[in-house]
């Protein structure tokens, strides 16, 4: 049976760690070996991983240098010819690898097999979740580019990697807030095959504290990442579906993020009309310009009462697709 690494990386995770590790250990795939990286923890994880599960997990702890670096690790530290990922607060169907493994040996080409997502509270209150929108993708770079998408789907959990990818594409981005979307958009552009394994379930915890609470920070982090991948997608229509979410983002941003100045505003503005004018033609920079321009408007245009209508005329402007 052919080996597969479970690595799990977890800042300040205890007690959903213990779930997350026992998801691992559960699989119905028997050939697996259990990783846990801890991201320099300050709560129970280090004394509370060895107590619990002994020699079932290899430990490792180590400054922590956010998810793309605790992946980074735990890929150093494996073993297997397959890799799953897994974030300390998260959960793995217990058929999961071996659903994906079944796709891999009938799709022997494939690099990343994905399969559906699950998204559940994590807080006390009456439950909720929802299931992320996800499926075959015949083109998956065009899919993450979509300027009117959502991408794929994708989170790096829902993926299981055969290790030749990490070779091909290289080491997660360890200064990158949210490595996972310049994951995949170097590992689309690199020609990695991604195949879709329907029901092969992983579930992931809403929290207010967990990176992806913070929208603003996460919008930067998506601009950061289409900036970079300008810097190696230049073939069409790639190159400008790229140009054109970008361009959009950075209008969102001039408008709307109030931790810019009236200068990172301005900038971010005419950087987004530079990259597509096209999207961003002379009626939409205008009011951006004079929105930014005018002490008090963008707190006015940021108000949630208004959200509705500001995206209403962000479409009719088609500054959102």
């Amino acid at each position: 049976m052919t080996l597969v690494s479970i690595a799990v990386v977890a800042h300040n995770n205890w007690p959903d760690l213990e779930l997350a590790i026992e998801s691992a250990l559960g699989q119905s795939w028997q050939a697996t070996e259990v990783i846990v990286v801890d991201n320099e923890s300050t709560d129970d994880t280090p004394s509370q991983v060895g107590n619990r599960f002994g020699d079932r997990v290899r430990y490792f702890r180590q400054k922590n240098t956010l998810d793309g670096g605790g992946y980074n690790r735990g890929i150093a530290e494996s073993l297997g010819e397959f890799v799953q990922l897994l974030d300390g607060d998260d959960l793995l169907a217990p058929n999961k690898i071996a659903r994906q493994m079944e796709v891999f040996l009938e799709n022997p080409d494939a690099g990343i097999v994905y399969g559906d997502t699950r998204q559940f509270q994590g807080q006390p209150g009456r439950p909720e979740w929802s299931d992320w929108t996800t499926g075959p993708h015949d083109d998956m770079l065009a899919t993450l580019l979509d300027p009117a998408g959502e991408g794929a789907g994708l989170v790096p959990h829902a993926a299981l990697f055969r290790r030749s990818v990490f070779d091909e594409v290289g080491p997660w981005d360890e200064s990158l807030f949210g490595a996972d979307l310049d994951y995949w958009l170097r590992a689309a552009s690199s020609g990695i095959k991604f195949v879709y394994s329907p029901e092969a379930w992983c579930f992931h915890r809403r929290r207010p504290a967990q990176m992806s609470a913070d929208r603003a920070a996460m919008v930067n982090r998506t601009i950061t990442t289409l900036d970079k991948a300008l810097g190696y997608i230049d073939r069409e229509p790639y190159r400008s579906m790229a140009k054109r979410r970008l361009a959009g983002l950075k209008y969102g941003a001039a408008t709307t993020d109030l931790r810019l100045d009236r200068s990172g505003a301005l900038e971010s503005l005419r950087s987004a009309r530079d990259l597509d004018p096209t999207r961003i033609s002379a009626v939409p920079y205008a009011l951006a310009y004079a929105a930014i321009s005018i002490p008090g408007v963008r707190q006015l245009v940021k108000a949630s009462p208004l959200t509705g209508p500001r995206r209403a005329i962000a479409r009719a402007l088609h500054v959102l697709d």
